[in-house]
C-alpha cells in the first residue's frame, strides 16, 4: 500500500548525505521500493521554518536540513505472515548470520485495508492452502489458527497482523517512530539525561515537545503513563512544530505495532538489526548520554561502548556501523529496536497489581492528571482500549505462585534479580 499521507508529513528520501523531498507519486522508486529494502520515510517541520522555507510544498529534491526536521516517522504496509524453519539455532548465532540465514518470516503485503494480497488470495477466514489449518476470526476482528495443529518445524497459516486493526477500523499501514523520543528544554538540556552520571534526570519544561531524531541523546526516566501523555499530545501539536491535522492517532507504540515492525526485519523485506551499544560516562549505577540511531562498537561486536565519548563520524545513524542497527540494513529502516535506552510498548499484565494506576497513569506535568488505569479497580478505562494492549494472567501468576529457575525462585524475586543485574541500564 502507498503511503498514506496527511497534513505535515513530507515524503523524503537520502541523497549525499542529505534528506530530500522526494516525489509522493513514488516515480522510479525514489520514495520507496520494498523489494529492496527501502522503506518511506517521511518529516515533518515547525510551522516556523514551514514559514520561511515553504518545506511542505517544495520541489522535489529540496533539501530539508537536520536542524529544521522535527521527526521522522517509517511507513509499515498492510501485511499477512506466516513463521517458516528458519535457519538460527541458538542465541549464539551473530545478527550477520541470521541475516545471511533464510529468511524466517514470509510476507505477503495486502491491497488497501482487505485481506487479499498482491498474489490475489484472501487470508481472512478460510482453511490455509499450504498447511490445511483452520483460519478464524477473533471477536476484536483478528485472526488466529489452533497452534496445536502446527507441527515442529512446520510453518504456521499466513494470517493477517493484528497490528492492522485499530479499535474498529481495519488500516492500510501504520507510522512508525524511526528513532527512540528525545526533547530538549528552554536551555537545550537533553530531557530524562543524568548529566555526569548524576542523581537527578533533566525534568521537561514549557518548551519541551517530543522530537524524532538521529544523533542526538533518548528520552529517559519516565512512566510508561507519562509515555503514553507525551506521545498523544504530538497530535495535539499544541507548540505548532509538526504542522498535521486531526486525522492523526499518535499514541505510545502497542506491542503488536513494535511486533509488525520486528517481524518485517525477519522478512525478506527487511533486515535484523544490530545493537545501538552507545551509553556514555557510567557513574556509579547510573549511565548517561545514550544516542539515538548509534551504531554497534564494530561489525559483529554489540558489546557496549567502554567509556568511549560517542563519535557521530564513526557510529552515527548515517555511518557503515549506525545502518546496521536499521531494521533495513540501509538509512531507510527503524532504528534503536535492538538497545540503546529500554523499548516500552503500551501493553500490560491483567493481573491487579498497584502499580499499574502508579506507573500506568500519568501525573508529572502541572496541567492535569491522565488516568488510563482506574485507582482503585486497576482496570483499563473504556476510553483507552485502542491504545493499550492487555494479556490475561493465571491465577496463579497474580498470586505470585509461579516458580521459576529450577523452582527456586518466584517471578517477584526474579524480577527483584533482574532489577539488580541491569540496574545500569536506564
Amino acid at each position: 500500500n502507498a503511503p498514506k499521507l496527511t497534513a505535515g508529513m513530507i515524503p523524503v528520501y537520502y541523497e549525499n548525505g542529505e534528506w530530500k523531498v522526494a516525489d509522493k507519486e513514488n516515480t522510479n522508486n525514489q520514495w520507496y521500493d520494498y523489494s529492496k529494502k527501502k522503506w518511506a520515510n517521511i518529516v515533518t517541520v515547525s510551522d516556523e521554518a514551514n514559514s520561511t522555507h515553504n518545506y511542505r510544498t517544495a520541489e522535489t529534491g529540496t533539501t530539508i536540513p537536520m536542524e529544521d526536521i522535527t521527526t521522522f516517522f517509517v511507513w509499515i504496509p498492510r501485511y499477512a505472515y506466516s513463521i517458516r524453519e528458519g535457519t538460527k539455532t541458538s542465541n549464539t548465532e551473530t545478527v550477520s548470520q541470521t541475516n545471511a540465514g533464510k529468511k524466517k518470516i514470509s510476507i505477503t503485503f495486502l491491497k488497501g485495508d482487505t485481506n487479499t494480497g498482491t498474489d490475489g488470495v484472501n487470508y481472512g477466514e478460510r482453511k490455509d492452502d499450504e498447511t490445511g489449518i483452520e483460519v478464524t476470526k477473533n471477536d476484536d476482528g483478528t485472526y488466529n489458527y489452533d497452534l496445536s495443529e502446527v507441527s515442529a518445524g512446520e510453518p504456521t497459516p499466513k494470517i493477517v497482523h493484528p497490528a492492522f486493526r485499530f479499535g474498529e477500523k481495519d488500516l492500510t499501514g501504520i507510522w512508525v517512530a524511526k528513532f527512540e523520543a528525545s526533547g530538549t528544554t528552554t536551555n537545550n538540556k537533553a530531557v530524562g539525561n543524568r548529566e555526569g552520571g548524576t542523581a537527578a534526570p533533566t525534568a521537561p519544561d514549557e518548551s519541551t515537545y517530543v522530537k524524532i531524531k538521529p544523533d542526538v541523546i533518548s528520552w529517559r526516566d519516565i512512566t510508561i503513563g507519562e509515555s503514553q501523555y507525551q506521545s498523544m499530545e504530538m497530535k495535539k501539536d499544541a507548540l505548532n512544530k509538526y504542522g498535521w491535522d486531526s486525522i492523526v492517532d499518535s499514541h505510545l507504540m502497542k506491542n503488536s505495532e513494535w511486533g509488525a515492525v520486528a517481524y518485517l526485519c525477519y522478512s525478506a523485506f527487511g533486515s535484523v538489526p544490530q545493537k545501538n551499544s552507545n551509553g556514555n560516562g557510567k557513574s556509579g549505577s547510573n549511565w548517561y548520554d545514550f544516542h539515538t540511531g548509534a551504531g554497534p562498537n564494530g561489525t559483529d561486536n554489540e558489546e557496549v561502548y567502554d567509556n568511549d565519548i560517542y563519535n557521530v563520524d564513526t557510529h552515527g545513524y548515517n555511518t557503515a556501523l549506525g545502518q546496521l542497527t536499521s531494521t533495513t540494513g540501509n538509512i531507510y529502516g527503524i532504528y534503536d529496536m535492538n538497545g540503546g535506552a529500554w523499548e516500552r510498548v503500551a501493553a500490560y499484565l491483567s493481573n491487579g497489581n498497584s502499580s499499574l494506576s502508579k506507573y500506568g497513569n500519568s501525573n508529572e506535568h502541572s496541567d492535569s492528571t491522565i488516568e488510563y488505569f482506574d485507582t482503585n479497580s486497576n482496570d483499563l478505562k473504556e476510553e483507552y482500549k485502542n491504545y493499550w494492549e492487555e494479556y490475561e494472567v493465571s491465577e496463579e501468576e497474580k498470586s505470585n505462585k509461579i516458580k521459576v529457575e529450577a523452582d527456586t525462585l518466584t517471578q517477584e524475586e526474579l524480577w527483584k534479580k533482574r532489577r539488580t543485574d541491569n540496574k545500569h541500564k536506564m
